[in-house]
């Protein structure tokens, strides 16, 4: 059994996006290991390749398969199949790796997994963020790019937006991309209404714009040391900062559950945040993290998975959110 080490756990499950039979599941992580999952089966971006669970009790992961690549896995992104009695199963992943740019993997048959195909990017594919058809990497200094995967054997560059600052991460909501770029702040692109050319509005934050998350109107930023800032985006052209609620060590990654907010809190384990959907934050506790350093969080049905700097997994049942239980 392969020793997964500094594993970040990340799986989204979700509607079929695609029109023709095909599902996208956006995935989230801040770091250079995580994993991307759809339903049963996960993907864990290693330093020397892909590894695939099973992940049907998430507490207790097990390992069916692997695929060797010649460059570090940084993150990755699921496409699961439909097939004809509308199941989703394991299909492609598209997996982020540097320099190198972006592999895709077939993993439609986990035991026997295999690489498909690298595409080289201008700049260093550092996270990866798919929606529907429309898959965008962010490139550090080179930007973000867009792919069409509507055939995800075969992505087709469509463009670069070039970002005033070093894109560490980006994410898709509503039409937009949301491009995380450190100290340069937040920078939002509307690729539904913005026309043929749009141009990225920058959102300047207080601190190291790291990760985002969403709900409607609501844009919660891990901003680094300074915290989270909550953004009110009710007015798509003129984005407004709500308010900063401080954190104990540094946020590094965020995720937002049925009105709550949860934060990848470094050092400190991590931080648990009620939003008061008139637009307020409450800071509520610390979840421990046996004293790790945590720089990934996310939700999946009833459970928050959190991981980092260590070679486990440690997960909470958040069916009570007013009671985290953890699991393991």
């Amino acid at each position: 059994m392969r020793r997964f080490c500094l594993v970040l756990v990340s799986i989204a499950l979700g509607a079929p996006l695609f029109p023709s039979a095909l599902a996208a599941q956006e995935e989230s992580a801040l770091s250079t290991h995580h994993i991307a999952a759809g339903l049963k089966i996960a993907c864990v971006s290693l330093h020397d390749g892909l590894g695939i669970l099973y992940v049907a009790d998430p507490a207790s992961p097990k390992e069916v398969g692997f695929v060797p690549l010649r460059a570090p896995a940084l993150s990755s992104t699921m496409v699961l199949r439909i097939d004809r009695y509308a199941h989703r199963k394991p299909g492609i992943v598209f997996v982020a790796q540097g320099e190198s740019g972006f592999a895709i993997i077939d993993i439609s048959d986990p035991a026997n997994a295999g690489l498909m195909k690298t595409v080289r990017t201008a700049g260093s594919a550092k996270r990866l963020s798919l929606m529907g058809s429309v898959l965008a990497v962010a490139e550090g200094n080179a930007g973000v790019s867009i792919y069409d995967v509507s055939n995800p054997s075969e992505p087709t560059y469509t463009r670069t937006f070039p970002i005033d600052g070093t894109v560490q991460n980006v994410r898709q909501y509503n039409g937009r991309l949301f491009a995380c770029a450190g100290t340069a702040g937040l920078f939002v692109i509307d690729i539904v209404t913005g026309g043929t050319a749009p141009v990225p509005v920058a959102i300047p934050t207080a601190g190291d714009a790291r990760d985002v998350a969403f709900y409607r109107n609501a844009v919660f930023v891990a901003d680094g040391r300074h915290g989270v800032t909550l953004l009110n985006l009710t007015d798509r052209d003129n984005p407004k900062i709500v308010m900063t609620l401080p954190v104990k060590d540094e946020a590094l990654e965020i995720v937002f559950h049925k009105s709550y907010v949860f934060v990848a809190d470094g050092k400190r384990g991590v931080g648990y945040f009620k939003f008061d959907r008139p637009g307020t934050l409450e800071y509520l506790r610390q979840l421990g993290a046996d004293r790790n350093y945590v720089n990934h969080v996310t939700v999946a049905d009833r459970n928050l998975f959190v991981s980092g700097e260590f070679d486990s997994v440690i997960v909470f049942d958040i069916h009570r959110q007013d009671r985290p239980k953890r699991l393991r």
